[in-house]
């Protein structure tokens, strides 16, 4: 090591960072030497591809970014996987040093500048407001979202101006994403909502920031709900609702019936109604509306029966229990028919309970359904008399609903 570094002593730049990166893949432990080289080519008067080696050398120097035990996946890129405490005073200057270089006005070197402070997490108030600056109304979202966790892994306190500017930024990515016709894949509002937590626990008041963003009230929006003080809940609401009476075009998900399902207004819960046959959210809506059952959703509950999700079927089933008895064709066939078809495990068993329940109260007939952990069997017999009943006392309906055969 000593002969090599003799050697190169008067080399380049370039020959320099070979070597160094030679050493700091054969060192186990953080390698001061290795980032003090790296800071002086960032320092220097180097070429752009230099700096940016120069940049991964002290990440590398640093144990380089990595997962670790009891963090977030969303930090496995910025966050260093050996532990800074013992070092901390030797890095102090480093992170002094770093920062006063942010941003360099290279795009490609600001992203891993900004990485390798993130893995030094500097208590740095202006370094906030230069990587916050970074995100603006045209910027990419990919490099937003890679600010935004760099700014998640600055320690300070927040202004009220950073406060709104991280909001800012949040809200904009749906837009920014929707206009550069992007994909967001399946795990993101798990590591965008990793992130968010994140952001709030150094800034408590980030949830009331993003909802009084103008552009708030977007489908993707309802990812940063969660963190919402109850007592704003209304005023988020509104919001959506604002969002969804101007854009005809309004992309409904689930997570959206839900929202409005916590808003106890009638205009809401009709807006909710509304989407029923939008089979997308058609689950969402029979949840919500089976929170507070109403006669004139009686038929859409029965057509809840049809649902493969146990937990919209029972549902749909509490609800009807709620209600008065019926004498209606289509209900009984309907019940019929989620009877017959349901499976024999404990959990269907107790749901075909409550449609022999229902089927017996409507109907007063009884033909000897043997009820809790006894009747758990196919009792074949019992639904053979059923399926008679129906088809005898209800042959149209059955007939188009179960193609008119009892057996």
């Amino acid at each position: 090591f000593s002969q090599l570094q003799y050697i190169i002593r008067n080399s380049d730049p370039q020959t320099k960072l070979s070597f160094w990166f030679g050493h700091v893949l054969r060192h186990s432990k953080i390698d001061m030497p290795a980032v003090e080289f790296g800071m002086q080519v960032l320092q220097g008067h180097n070429s752009a591809s230099l700096k940016l080696e120069a940049a991964r050398l002290m990440q590398l120097a640093l144990g380089d970014v990595g997962p670790a035990s009891k963090r977030d996946p969303v930090l496995d890129g910025y966050a260093g996987r050996q532990n800074f405490e013992t070092s901390e005073r030797v890095l102090d200057p480093y992170r002094s040093r770093l920062a006063s270089l942010f941003p360099t006005g290279n795009s490609r070197i600001d992203l891993e500048l900004s990485r390798l402070l993130a893995m030094l997490k500097p208590y740095n108030r202006s370094l906030l407001n230069r990587v916050l600056a970074k995100i603006t109304a045209d910027s990419n979202p990919v490099d937003d979202i890679h600010y935004l966790i760099v700014a998640a892994r600055i320690p300070v306190d927040r202004s009220s101006d950073q406060s709104r500017d991280i909001a800012k930024a949040f809200v904009s990515l749906e837009r920014k994403i929707n206009k550069n016709k992007m994909n967001q894949d399946s795990n993101w509002d798990d590591r965008i909502g990793e992130l968010y937590r994140q952001l709030v626990t150094l800034d408590s008041v980030l949830p009331i920031s993003i909802i009084k963003q103008p552009a708030f009230g977007r489908p993707g929006h309802v990812l940063f709900m969660s963190e919402l003080p109850s007592e704003y809940l209304s005023d988020a609401v509104t919001a959506f609702v604002k969002n969804i009476n101007s854009d005809n075009d309004y992309l409904w998900t689930t997570d959206m019936v839900f929202v409005l399902g916590e808003s106890d207004q009638s205009v809401h819960r009709q807006l909710v109604r509304n989407q029923y046959e939008n089979f997308t959210v058609r689950s969402a809506v029979l949840m919500v509306l089976s929170k507070n059952p109403q006669k004139r959703d009686r038929k859409r509950f029965v057509e809840g029966l049809e649902s493969s999700q146990l937990e919209v079927l029972d549902a749909c089933l509490k609800t009807l229990e709620s209600l008065p008895a019926t004498e209606d064709p289509q209900e009984q066939v309907v019940l019929l028919q989620t009877m017959r078809r349901l499976g024999e495990n404990p959990q269907e068993f107790k749901l075909r309970e409550k449609v022999v329940e229902l089927l017996q109260r409507n109907s007063g007939q009884n033909f000897g359904f043997v009820f809790g952990k006894t009747g758990y069997k196919p009792q074949k017999e019992v639904i053979e008399k059923w399926t008679i009943w129906v088809h005898r006392n209800f042959p149209e309906e059955a007939t188009r609903l179960l193609g008119g055969d009892e057996n």
